[in-house]
This record gives C-alpha cells, sequence and structure tokens, in this order.
C-alpha cells in the first residue's frame, strides 16, 4: 500500500497548500512537471517484485487517493473503521484537481493513463496496479462531486483526463 504522510489525506489546510505548491511548481515548467510524474516512492522489500523495473506512479497514485477522500470517497485500499468525514473539503478536492489537471499535458502522465488501460504485468510496480483498482472508485466520486458543483470545468476537465484510462 502506498505510504502516507502522517495526516496528510485529511489535514486540510497541509493538504490544499501542497496542492496549490505543487500546481504551481508545475506551472510553466515542463521539466518540473515531468520529475513530478517520475517520482517514485520505494515499496517495502517485502511488498516489491522480483526484477521489478517500472517506477514513476507515486505523484499520480497519492493525489488521486487525496483527491478521491477529500471529494467524500474513501481511501485506497479501504482502511478497516475508517468512515469518518472529518478534514473533508470539495475545495481540496479541487485543488488537487487542478494540481493534477496541471500535468496533463505532459507525455508522461499521457503514458500512464494510457497504460492504465492495460493489464498490470508481472513487473509492475504496486502503486500502477493500485491506480486500476482504484480508478472506478476514482471516476464515480469524481462524477459525485461534479453534481455537488455544477457547472465546475476542473471536474470535467479532470474526469475527461481520467477516460485515457478507461
Amino acid at each position: 500500500a502506498a505510504s502516507r504522510l502522517w495526516h496528510f489525506y485529511d489535514d486540510v489546510e497541509v493538504i490544499s497548500l501542497c496542492a496549490d505548491c505543487l500546481r504551481l511548481a508545475m506551472t510553466g515548467n515542463q521539466q518540473n512537471c515531468d520529475s513530478l510524474l517520475a517520482i517514485w516512492t520505494p515499496v517495502f522489500p517485502n511488498e516489491r517484485h522480483h526484477g521489478q523495473v517500472e517506477k514513476g506512479w507515486s505523484f499520480l497514485r497519492i493525489a488521486l487517493d487525496a483527491f478521491t477522500f477529500q471529494a467524500g470517497g474513501d481511501l485506497f485500499p479501504r482502511a478497516t473503521g475508517t468512515g469518518c468525514s472529518e478534514g473533508r473539503s470539495d475545495e481540496a478536492a479541487l485543488k488537487l484537481a487542478q494540481c493534477i489537471l496541471q500535468a496533463r499535458h505532459s507525455p508522461l502522465l499521457d503514458a500512464q493513463l494510457r497504460l492504465l488501460k492495460e493489464p498490470p504485468g508481472t513487473q509492475s510496480c504496486a502503486h500502477r496496479t493500485e491506480l486500476k483498482e482504484m480508478l472506478p472508485a476514482v471516476l464515480r466520486v469524481t462524477g459525485q462531486l461534479a453534481g455537488r458543483l455544477k457547472g465546475s470545468e476542473v471536474l470535467s476537465d479532470l474526469l475527461q483526463l481520467l477516460e485515457l484510462a478507461k
């Protein structure tokens, strides 16, 4: 499972600031954008596949999980005993969506989303496998948030972007 920073998912202030900072770091800077999309958080040794070479899925995996939580969905994988709605904010979800959308013109994001259409191979990293499993819930929660925030261009754009992975 993706490592979780303490209070990252449910601290609205921190998550909003992080989303704003990352979005601004990518704005007008393709190198920053591509570097962010290439981030790979190593998994624990017992979770690694022998010979695993695939990297670079961490930003998208963690950002979509945080977005889904802020938009009212569950973290992935669903933690037992959770279900509180504290620390959730539609505004924070929108900031995360804007952050993800800032990377939409990167060939790396395009490739990652298109690769999610394919079954993960035995050499696939855990984040790619988890993203593929998360995608239906992310799309559902994005649609629900778009229903609450009628006319949101950001959410419409995010749904369009995520369609590349279906």
